[in-house]
């Protein structure tokens, strides 16, 4: 199988090359990435060294490049994205690349019958009583979150074989970046930096899974045949709905921190069913939150200067 990696050196696409990187895969694999932040050096090197992989310096708004590389691979995995706070500063250059370039990319994909892999988020639910299926209804509340479920539904009218993964919020160490403006992570950093936890809406709702669990899920899909078909899958576990108080909770036991309650005006509350993934892909986490605290303050511990390179929002 021929893997292109679309923004394949971010926090999650880096654990992806990873995790195929320590299998014994044959598959091969192109990284495309315009290097807009720093990757741990000798993460690079590994990579590099192996003859799997091959790493292309640019951006998927290339059309010329991007055509090219999707002709030449069989499956393409689309996670470009500005995340959640770049998107609500910059809600242009996030409608442009989370949803108008992931559509470019679907056409190429389309017309190239290809098999595209398309990275969301469990946030287009938004709010939700209950735990909410794949079927269930979508409530984005934050500009990043439209401009995913905009890009799913003319990806899914348009592509005949496409997968979207709506994937719960991401935690734990990645293997070339690691993100902290992610919600546990960011609780284990105030923990560490200020032995304080800041939460703000407590009894919130956020499923959160692993970064490495999530690229299994992606190898998983990645392994299915070119011709697929469209599916839509939530990745995560029913057993990691959590609220933030509960996050923070096992958060401050594990590290001596207290719990402060603070204000926000984000309101997303949502519980989110992982039970097709597992069904359908058997698809089993591996990391919980608990055995994810150790491995991220050694992660902060390598930091020399934690406050300036180490962004303080909640997500």
């Amino acid at each position: 199988m021929r893997i292109l990696l679309i923004g394949g050196l971010g926090y999650i696409g880096s654990t992806v090359v990873e995790t195929i990187r320590a299998s014994k895969s044959r598959d091969t694999v192109t990284i495309l990435d315009p290097l807009l932040f720093d990757v741990e050096p000798n993460y690079f090197h590994r990579t590099l060294s192996d003859d799997r992989f091959r790493f292309i310096k640019g951006d998927v708004a290339d059309m010329r490049l991007t055509w090219d590389l999707v002709n030449r691979h069989d499956v393409i995995v689309y996670m470009a994205s500005l995340t959640m706070p770049a998107t609500a500063k910059e809600p242009e250059e996030g409608i442009f690349v989370n949803r108008y370039m992931a559509e470019v990319t679907g056409d190429c994909c389309s017309k190239l019958d290809k098999h595209m892999i398309f990275m969301s988020t469990c946030s287009n639910y938004g709010l939700s009583e209950k735990p909410v299926d794949e079927d269930g209804d979508l409530f984005p509340v934050s500009m990043y979150a439209r401009t995913k479920v905009d890009a799913e539904r003319y990806l899914l009218n348009n592509v005949p074989n496409i997968t979207i993964l709506r994937c719960a919020t991401a935690c734990g160490v990645g293997a070339g970046r690691t993100r902290w403006d992610v919600l546990f992570n960011d609780f284990v950093h105030r923990a560490v930096s200020k032995k304080v936890i800041d939460v703000f809406q407590p009894n919130a709702y956020r499923p959160i899974c692993h970064v490495c669990d999530i690229s299994e899920a992606i190898c998983l899909v990645a392994a299915l045949p070119v011709s697929c078909g469209q599916s839509i899958y939530n990745v995560g576990s029913d057993a990691q709905n959590y609220t933030k108080m509960e996050l923070a909770r096992i958060v401050a036991d594990n590290t001596g921190a207290e719990i402060e309650i603070t204000k926000s005006d984000d309101d997303r509350n949502y519980r989110v069913d992982f039970g097709k993934i597992h069904k359908n892909l058997n698809f089993q986490p591996q990391y919980d939150p608990e055995t994810s605290i150790q491995p991220l303050v050694e992660e902060l511990h390598k930091a020399k200067d934690m406050s300036l390179k180490i962004d303080l929002k909640e997500a």
